[in-house]
């Protein structure tokens, strides 16, 4: 009888901590499918989202204001591009291109945290320009182009690595939002 109990509470034992194995799997299950999964360094664009995950920032100069211009890209793995002259030219690939051209309200470098808006004092957010889709080996218009009509960048910077994210409204009336993180390479043109 006494054996009969303890091969009983054994098995008991197992049962309940199979139980709760299972239990737990169920919780992670459910935690993961109502998650929803941001890409880092992607921006979402007409409820779709574009991994943009390089980025280059190039010095372009100082005003006569004493301000800088800096040109920042975000593009896609298959998208090459070739520098000439100080300038940055995408030439090959298919894929996606955020080019953002901003002035910093000081003299700098290396481009500097802080917000950049369409209108404002400060930093400015000079213009916008997205690529998605296109083939930027080919001649002919492919893709989709879009401009911004107004927008807002907030840059902010640990050690070497920046941390960038843009609203943008666009001519189309749509909005583009977009992250990256990371060190981004910088280029001058000067």
């Amino acid at each position: 009888m006494r054996m009969i109990l303890k091969l009983n509470k054994k098995v008991l034992v197992v049962l309940m901590g199979l139980s709760l194995i299972t239990i737990s799997c169920e919780k992670e299950d459910e935690n993961d499918n109502n998650e929803e999964q941001i890409i880092e360094n992607s921006f979402t664009y007409d409820g779709t989202e574009y991994p943009t995950p390089n980025a280059i920032v190039v010095n372009a100069g100082e005003t006569e204001d004493g301000e800088t211009e800096f040109e920042l890209f975000f593009y896609s793995s298959a998208v090459g591009y070739e520098i000439d002259e100080g300038e940055v030219y995408f030439s090959s690939g298919v894929g996606e291109l955020v080019s953002l051209y901003l002035t910093a309200n000081m003299l700098s470098e290396n481009l500097p945290e802080g917000d950049y808006a369409y209108v404002g004092d400060g930093n400015l957010l000079d213009m916008a320009e997205i690529e998605i889709n296109t083939d930027f080996g080919s001649d002919d218009d492919t893709g989709i182009y879009l401009e911004e009509l107004n927008g807002q960048v907030k840059v902010t910077k640990d050690g070497n690595e920046y941390h960038i994210e843009y609203t943008l409204l666009l001519t189309n009336s749509k909005t583009l939002q977009g992250q990256y993180k990371g060190v981004i390479k910088q280029e001058s043109n000067q």
